[in-house]
């Protein structure tokens, strides 16, 4: 039986624990993006000796209570050797009715190893993946600094694809982020996804706005009409699925 939402009804109306938690697992990364928020790629080096150890995870996902939604983030979470664990450990001590799980899709063979771990242990919370697609392929290559992204990624997603069809808690979905280099190209990739999600049952696409102090500022010159245009579109497109057969739970 899945863990349900509905559990948290006090904890919102009282505000009196919180229910959501988006934790920052590490700062390192296999990609150099140019809009990347987090650390310069200059102090990734050494991040590992600064990372919470297991045990130090298990300790504070102790001292909570139960959580509606939970998101790890980075750099690359699937970098993290003990990943697998520490989803684990929130998920025996908090029992997240979802938990999402963002990656730039570089790992293909560890990510499907991990998830297929994943998956078979969680099973009362809603899984989802969020794989990055950030328009054509060289520009997706360009702006995540790694030759041949694009194409490890939707590898990626042909792999995942294939777990959607046994486990009924899995949702996989892409996530765009809008920035000045791909604010034209963002019709075409939303074509592009729509065409994966015939394919093989992609659930959700989502867009992020490029954000924080990031290496190429000129990312974040952005045409606001354009980027509201997409959001609009992207809007009535989930309306229409939430008001369809299938309404997509991991944002």
């Amino acid at each position: 039986m899945s863990y349900s939402p509905f559990r948290h009804l006090s904890s919102v109306v009282w505000k009196d624990q919180p229910i959501m938690l988006t934790f920052f697992v590490t700062k390192r990364c296999n990609a150099k993006c140019s809009f990347c928020f987090y650390v310069p790629d200059t102090e990734r080096e050494n991040e590992i000796s600064r990372e919470l150890t297991l045990e130090q995870i298990k300790k504070m996902s102790g001292s909570m209570g139960n959580l509606l939604w939970l998101a790890f983030s980075g750099g690359e979470i699937f970098l993290r050797d003990d990943l697998v664990e520490i989803v684990k450990a929130f998920y025996d001590n908090n029992k997240p009715a979802i938990i999402l799980l963002p990656t730039n899709g570089l790992l293909t063979d560890r990510i499907k190893n991990n998830m297929e771990k994943i998956l078979e242990y969680c099973k009362n919370s809603t899984v989802v993946v969020k794989l990055s697609i950030d328009g054509p392929e060289d520009l997706h290559d360009s702006l995540r600094g790694v030759k041949g992204a694009f194409k490890k990624t939707i590898k990626t997603y042909e792999a995942l694809a294939e777990l959607l069809k046994k486990h009924t808690n899995f949702e996989l979905g892409i996530n765009t982020v809008f920035c000045a280099a791909n604010q034209d190209y963002m019709d075409d990739t939303i074509k592009f996804v729509k065409g994966l999600n015939g394919l093989n049952g992609l659930n959700n696409h989502t867009v992020s706005l490029v954000r924080g102090s990031i290496s190429d500022e000129s990312l974040k010159d952005v045409d606001t009409d354009k980027y509201d245009r997409i959001i609009r579109q992207m809007q009535l497109d989930l309306r229409k699925k939430i008001t369809g057969r299938y309404r997509f739970r991991g944002a």
